[in-house]
């Protein structure tokens, strides 16, 4: 669905749209610039393959919920609205899952598009 067709975007677009958190293994990225508020240029997952942990895969868990807490005025939306959950795993071709992201976004400035063949 795109946003035109779903009733376009909202008039006024909020600063942000999304809140979002990492979680990686210590025992992989302590001490290393994954830590630091900047990554680089090449991001969290250009560091993990620099450390050999290369992204092979991800599994996302999408939801919706009522707000909670500071969201409301975090995301700029009504603290009577709902939000979009999700939860990201990053595997590598091992298996191992190497990041957890958890993102809590304003459904009016997103579109879920979902691929795969028949």
């Amino acid at each position: 669905v795109c946003p035109q067709e779903s009733g376009g975007l909202p008039d006024r677009i909020p600063r942000r749209s999304v809140l979002s958190v990492s979680y990686l293994p210590h025992e992989i990225v302590g001490g290393t610039q994954i830590l630091e508020p900047d990554t680089g240029p090449d991001g969290t997952y250009g560091l993990l393959r620099d450390l050999g942990f290369e992204i092979a895969g991800f599994s996302m868990q999408v939801w919706s919920r009522r707000i909670q807490g500071d969201e409301s005025e975090r995301l700029e939306i009504s603290p009577s609205a709902h939000v979009l959950c999700a939860a990201r795993t990053a595997f590598t071709e091992a298996g191992r899952a190497v990041e957890v992201n958890e993102m809590v976004m304003n459904p009016a400035m997103f579109v879920l598009q979902f691929n795969w063949d028949a």
